[in-house]
């Protein structure tokens, strides 16, 4: 239960935090976002200014795009006093609420407001143990309905890849026509598949390839 901390935080003074908090944590350079908390959930930490900065320069959902593409749960916490959203900038608050609701809606990306970087390491620490947590945790086989057609069962199985959802399986299904020719893809013919990042095909490779261990 590590925290990898990217390089360029270490000027936010977590680390403090982290120390009171008894978190297990390491600085290294992370290519993308600010915490990694397991290979499947990353944080980005922003502060208003520089959320209000991305979204008027576009970086914003450049990021969100790059975010979504390498990890399956991304959250984006946004620190200061949330009031300030509205009021420091010459922004209209119509354009800020569009983006919040974009970042959820069309990215799947959640926000949450933090006054501090303090109250920023706890919820760090209560994200770290829900995501091991669930990853400890006895998974139990997939229950549904007794009788499937052909497709759904394909649907089904592709479905079972790291970070593929009902819509991916669909897009994948489309791109590759079957499992067998999805299952035998390389990683770069898997990305082609939109909303397939470099990482997340590594990830179904990594699945598929790996000798299981009992």
């Amino acid at each position: 239960m590590k925290i990898l901390i990217d390089n360029r935080e270490k000027k936010s003074g977590i680390d403090f935090d982290f120390k009171k908090l008894k978190l297990d944590y390491e600085f290294c350079k992370l290519d993308i976002g600010d915490y990694m908390l397991s290979e499947n959930c990353i944080v980005e930490r922003k502060t208003i200014a520089d959320f209000l900065s991305s979204l008027t320069d576009g970086r914003l959902f450049n990021q969100a795009k790059n975010l979504k593409d390498n990890f399956d749960k991304v959250l984006i916490i946004v620190e200061g006093d949330s009031s300030e959203l509205y009021w420091s900038r010459d922004i209209s608050e119509n354009a800020i609420i569009s983006a919040l609701l974009s970042l959820k809606l069309d990215y799947g990306i959640s926000v949450m407001y933090s006054e501090d970087i303090e109250f920023t390491s706890i919820i760090l620490k209560n994200l770290l143990r829900r995501e091991h947590r669930e990853k400890n945790d006895i998974l139990s086989f997939r229950v549904g309905k007794r009788f499937w057609t052909i497709e759904e069962e394909q649907k089904y199985l592709v479905e079972g890849l790291p970070g593929v959802g009902p819509k991916l399986a669909n897009a994948l299904l489309d791109e590759f026509k079957s499992p067998k020719n999805i299952f035998n893809a390389s990683d770069k013919d898997l990305q082609k598949v939109q909303k397939i990042g470099k990482k997340k095909a590594e990830k179904i490779k990594a699945i598929l390839e790996k000798e299981f261990q009992n």
